[in-house]
């Protein structure tokens, strides 16, 4: 009775698990094999579901029949039908050709995959090695990079260490270029003291001899030698002007000017010699001009050094005009000094106005001066805040024009402290 209660119990849990192994080898050799071989193997799938049926059968039986013999009966049969399709395999009912197709086809299925896993191997190998080459390349590029880069940084460093040794070298030359022009200046203005003191001996001992009775000859000496003491006396006033720093004017020589009393006066001072040069000179002031903010002596100075540099550079019986004129609402006056000279070329007049420069090497010879004239013009009416500048055609003449401001701003005002005024004197 024990041992009919344990097969009862375990041959359906027996019969259960064999199907569904078979039914699991079923589906992965349905999947694995090819249709053929799967279909050969048909009547051992009929066998156990017959097997698996009967099981059925059984179960329905006891439960619904509660007859165990049934039960015991369809149980026995099922186990009967599964063993007689094992025996089927076992017998060679199945062929075996069939068997070792299928052996084959796994068999075959594992070289295909074994040989696409060593392919897959190899290329990764292969991608491997070539990465490492890659690494290799980029490694020895960087290394010679850093190795340019190392050059490069003390090329660098060497050309700090020259740049700071230059640096040096130009800050102790302009120091010692600062010394020498300080002594340039000091030297230029005690001469020109030195020289002011002798000239003006020399003038008033001609001005003496003028007085007197004396030969023709001997006035034309005396004439001759006014002329040139006047220009030995320029040229000293020209050195003084330039060994002074300050470009400014100083407030106490600020004064209400009238322009056209400055530009009569310089063209009496000169008539001596634009008479000896035979050139005309004529004036054309507009009667509104008002009084400007300015210095008298250097206004006096600038229409001195363009009417003589007309004089020198014109034609024989040519014509000098000095115009001034005054547009209503404008806060300045435009003057001009115009000859019919010899002309200045184009490409030298952005230069007439740089100090000791000549249009050409003769000038100085033929006409005299030193190339300051200009300069220092330049110089005295931007000081005045005004601007200069100079239009010219070689053969038919030049003419400077400049602007002075009605009132003089503060910017170009300096005060002089005691002691220093009388180097500003003329």
């Amino acid at each position: 009775m024990i041992l009919t209660d344990l097969f009862y119990l375990a041959l359906p849990a027996l019969a259960l698990f064999f199907i569904l192994e078979i039914v699991q080898l079923a589906i992965y050799l349905k999947h694995t094999l090819t249709p053929e071989t799967y279909h050969k193997m048909y009547p051992v799938w009929v066998l156990l579901l017959v097997s698996f049926l009967l099981l059925n059968t059984a179960f329905i039986a006891e439960e619904f029949f509660g007859s165990e013999t049934l039960y015991l009966l369809f149980e026995m049969v099922a186990v009967l039908v599964f063993v007689g399709a094992t025996a089927m395999i076992r017998r060679g009912i199945i062929s075996v050709n069939v068997l070792m197709g299928v052996t084959g086809e796994l068999r075959a299925k594992i070289n295909e995959k074994t040989l696409e896993l060593k392919m897959a191997k190899d290329q990764l190998e292969e991608y491997s090695k070539s990465l490492e080459k890659m690494v290799e390349e980029r490694t020895k590029e960087l290394q010679e990079n850093v190795g340019e880069l190392t050059e490069a940084r003390t090329a660098l460093i060497n050309m700090m260490d020259d740049v700071e040794a230059a640096n040096k070298f130009l800050r102790e030359s302009v120091e010692k270029l600062k010394e020498v022009d300080k002594m340039k200046d000091q030297l230029l203005s005690n001469v020109s003291h030195e020289l002011r003191t002798p000239i003006t001996i020399v003038k008033s001992a001609l001005e003496l001899m003028t007085d007197e009775d004396v030969s023709e000859e001997q006035q034309k000496l005396i004439k001759m030698s006014k002329s040139n003491l006047n220009r030995l006396d320029t040229l000293v006033g020209d050195l003084l002007y330039f060994s002074k720093k300050e470009r400014h004017i100083p407030d106490d020589e600020i004064e209400k000017v009238n322009l056209k009393e400055v530009i009569m006066e310089a063209v009496s001072g000169i008539s001596h010699m634009a008479d000896i040069n035979n050139v005309t000179v004529t004036t054309d002031v507009s009667k509104d001009i008002p009084s400007v903010d300015a210095s008298k002596s250097r206004l006096l100075q600038v229409f001195t050094n363009l009417l003589g540099n007309a004089i020198k550079f014109n034609k024989e019986k040519g014509g000098i005009t000095v115009k001034a004129s005054y547009v209503p609402g404008e806060d300045k006056v435009t003057v001009s000094v115009s000859d019919t000279g010899v002309g200045i070329p184009r490409e030298q007049l952005p230069r007439v106005f740089e100090r000791f420069y000549q249009v050409d090497g003769t000038t100085s010879r033929k006409y005299g001066g030193t190339g300051l004239g200009l300069a220092i013009t330049k110089s005295i009416v931007e000081a005045h805040g005004g601007k200069i500048w100079v239009e010219s055609e070689v053969g038919k003449g030049t003419s400077f024009k400049f602007t002075i401001p009605l009132r003089l701003k503060k910017k170009y005002i300096v005060t002089l402290p005691l002691g220093e005024k009388e180097k500003w004197q003329r």
